[in-house]
């Protein structure tokens, strides 16, 4: 998939070769971004087998950012899983939601028949933002954000946009 933005054309690609995946997920390890604990070899190696797919957007041959589509359980799958933007992509002002937009609707096509979420753990207000941002793109009113913070991985407790009109989500002992 081709998106066209501030830098211009950007490429979509899903990732299946396991080996080129880690390579990509492990260049975020290696950066001084204050999550890359996250994007260590071990967290690679625990997510590789629970995604249903991979995707990298590039700029020419650099990686602009990449992200998971995460499979919990036989019910949900999170997209952007691990998601990264590579720091000499970030800009402040844009919250890195241009690089998202390209990647939403590629990550909604790997859904394998359950249900779609997204989470952020900073805040609310982010999340609708991004709710809102990807409900332009896919041109419907698609994901909502629930009430309340929700235990995701690792009892992390974070923000939840899910797809409607489902109004809650048990992740249990997932």
């Amino acid at each position: 998939m081709i998106c066209f933005g501030r830098l211009g054309r950007v490429e979509c690609r899903e990732i299946k070769d396991k080996e080129v995946a880690r390579y990509i997920f492990l260049q975020a390890h290696l950066t001084e971004d204050k999550n890359r604990g996250n994007y260590s070899p071990e967290e690679f190696e625990n997510a590789w087998g629970k995604w249903s797919s991979f995707f990298a957007l590039y700029d020419n041959e650099h990686v602009v950012a990449f992200s998971g589509v995460r499979k919990f359980g036989q019910k949900y799958v999170r997209i952007f899983d691990r998601y990264f933007v590579n720091p000499d992509y970030r800009h402040e002002t844009l919250n890195n939601a241009e690089y998202s937009l390209c990647l939403v609707q590629k990550q909604l096509e790997r859904l394998e028949n359950r249900i779609p979420f997204f989470s952020i753990e900073s805040s609310k207000s982010a999340t609708l933002r991004a709710a809102y941002k990807f409900n332009s793109v896919i041109g419907s009113e698609y994901f909502h954000v629930l009430d309340g913070k929700h235990p995701t991985l690792g009892g992390s407790l974070q923000f939840i946009a899910i797809a409607k009109p489902h109004e809650t989500i048990n992740l249990g002992s997932i």
